[in-house]
């Protein structure tokens, strides 16, 4: 009860190294367990005074002595701060060598769970944030130790692999064209896309694939593919261009003629389907293949002059951004 002890210790020429005052609360030695003692090389002595009556003997006091680190470095850490890249633990040099050197990583001073190697690869989570490290080394007969790194800078947005793409088809009007963006990471990355006309963006053709239009003909196309992910920068790549877009082809079938081939007679042209739709027809009957003037319709009544000779009906197709066609039937009967 009261300040009743004090402890010292002295080295083996009566040096007084230590001295603790122990009251009541601590004479049963919790406090002083808790204490680190770093005794001299050799012989050492422990001496207990009481100043009072009040003291009591026949305490006893266990002295736990084991070994001190003689060096303990302070990780460090290598590597970029930068989302996708990995950081490496530099543990320095200890004295003993540990038995076990545990890892544990900190983002912005919060333990990163499952992070608990010597390297660690830096997430999108870490954008933004510092990345810490401690180190706790442990070796039979010494008290673990625990040293913690300096924050690293702060982690900035990672890169992403961002090929150039290119595109595959034919640069005609009414063709498919489809954009090949490679190979993009880490994965997955978001992928959108442009196609341009001259440079200049089309209103509207944002998938992987795109028709040119007719009013692509005679420009260049390309491609523009853009890659996001959370904790990267946004990268945008460009193919190189098309060759230039050229005029397309129309579907166009040989017309027939229905109706007898007789003066007075009317025919009538059957151009059949063209595509794609809507094509402007237009048509010129002949005779022995001499263009009648002003038989232009899809009908035709055969006149007295035709007789004898075999008519024919030519069908034209126009669409802009089309190459015209034109198709020509067989030939009738001689008219009779």
């Amino acid at each position: 009860t009261g300040s009743t002890y004090t402890l010292n210790i002295y080295n083996a020429n009566g040096t007084n190294l230590y001295s603790f005052n122990l009251d009541g609360s601590a004479a049963d030695g919790t406090w002083l367990a808790s204490q680190q003692i770093s005794l001299p090389v050799g012989r050492a002595y422990i001496r207990i005074d009481g100043y009072n009556s009040w003291a009591s003997w026949g305490k006893t006091y266990t002295l736990n002595a084991g070994w001190i680190w003689s060096t303990t470095a302070v990780p460090s850490i290598s590597g970029t701060p930068q989302v996708g890249r990995t950081l490496t633990a530099v543990t320095g040099t200890w004295s003993p060598t540990p038995d076990v050197l545990g890892f544990q990583w900190f983002r912005s001073g919060t333990a990163i769970t499952g992070a608990t190697g010597k390297t660690y690869a830096l997430l999108a989570a870490d954008y933004g944030k510092t990345i810490t490290l401690k180190v706790t080394a442990s070796k039979a007969g010494y008290p673990s130790i625990t040293k913690t790194s300096a924050a690293t800078a702060v982690v900035a947005k990672g890169s992403l692999t961002a090929p150039v793409p290119t595109i595959t088809g034919t640069a005609k009007v009414g063709s498919t064209l489809t954009a090949v963006p490679g190979t993009w990471g880490p994965s997955p990355v978001t992928l959108s896309y442009q196609w341009k006309a001259n440079g200049v963006a089309i209103i509207g053709a944002t998938a992987a694939t795109y028709k040119p239009a007719a009013a692509d003909a005679g420009k260049t196309l390309t491609v523009t593919v853009t890659g996001t992910k959370t904790g990267y920068t946004t990268a945008a790549k460009t193919s190189t261009a098309t060759a230039i877009v050229a005029k397309g082809s129309l579907t166009a079938p040989v017309p027939t003629i229905t109706g007898t081939a007789k003066v007075g007679s009317t025919l009538t042209a059957v151009p059949g389907t063209w595509g794609p739709a809507p094509v402007t027809l237009t048509y010129q009957w002949k005779a022995n293949g001499v263009a009648i003037l002003g038989a232009t319709a899809a009908t035709y009544k055969v006149a007295a002059a035709d007789t004898g000779k075999t008519l024919t009906i030519t069908v034209t197709g126009t669409k802009t951004g089309y190459t015209t066609t034109a198709k020509t039937s067989a030939a009738t009967a001689a008219v009779v």
